[in-house]
């Protein structure tokens, strides 16, 4: 799949488009060291043939460029600021956000900030944060979540960084996206975060009235499931979290049929 390029407030991004004549777009967010490569299962299934399907690359991340000011511009409210350029400079419509892991951070900030872009959001693989974060109670007790947040990883960090995050037969395309990324831009994440650089996520969606859908693969290696439970969300889609079962922290390249098929049916 050929990528396209798009300068965006000084920055160029990276992107896959596809049905770019369909009036409802869902755009693809990608999560940390990861990249738009990672949902070719869903923009080549037939199944969206009626939706204009967008990933890109975040700034720091795979094709896109990077930051001349990391400290200021990768953190999840400029990559919100960001995806809202983004959808202007390529004037699309009827936007639904897909975010994956940091993607569904940003899908959330971004509905936080923006709520009149877009239609509504998946967030998957996303424990919504509060101020200060839960993360012990948010996130599995796994050594691999210190990589998450490192700038300089060793070949075997990237490798066990991977399998943690999708099955091992993947292995190829998460390290490359993994190799791409800007390696500044993990470490400067983590400081937004500990500094408390974002939106309260549990207040924002308690707050707003837009639909939207949290998702969780069975297998994942790095979010807790009781998590979720603590938080009956105002308006999340079938009011629970919504399950896809033998997923990893990636479902998207792991159980791609499944995932599918709950984007499909929120979307209708």
């Amino acid at each position: 799949m050929k990528a396209n390029s798009l300068k965006v407030v000084g920055h160029t991004i990276s992107f896959f488009d596809v049905n770019p004549d369909e009036k409802t777009t869902l755009l693809f967010i990608h999560g940390n060291s990861m990249s738009k490569q990672l949902f070719q299962n869903q923009l080549k299934s037939k199944v969206f043939c009626n939706f204009r399907m967008i990933s890109f690359d975040l700034i720091g991340f795979g094709e896109s460029s990077h930051s001349n000011q990391p400290s200021e511009e990768y953190n999840v409210p400029y990559y919100a600021e960001l995806t809202s350029y983004f959808i202007k400079k390529l004037n699309l419509e009827n936007v639904f956000l897909i975010g994956h892991s940091l993607g569904g951070h940003i899908a959330i900030e971004f509905s936080g900030r923006y709520e009149d872009e877009i239609k509504g959001f998946i967030a998957v693989a996303t424990p919504p944060l509060g101020i200060p974060a839960d993360i012990p109670a948010a996130f599995l007790p796994n050594p691999v979540a210190n990589l998450l947040f490192k700038a300089a990883l060793t070949k075997d960090e990237v490798i066990e960084f991977s399998n943690n995050v999708a099955n091992s037969i993947h292995q190829d395309i998460v390290v490359a996206s993994i190799d791409s990324s800007h390696p500044i831009v993990r470490e400067k994440i983590g400081e937004s975060i500990i500094n408390q650089n974002y939106l309260d996520e549990i207040a924002v969606l308690n707050d707003i009235e837009m639909p939207y859908a949290l998702v969780l693969g069975s297998k994942d290696k790095l979010c807790n499931q009781d998590y979720f439970k603590k938080y009956p969300f105002n308006n999340q889609w079938r009011g629970k979290l919504n399950i896809i079962k033998r997923g990893s922290h990636n479902p998207f390249i792991d159980q791609p049929d499944e995932i599918n098929e709950v984007i499909l049916a929120f979307l209708n």
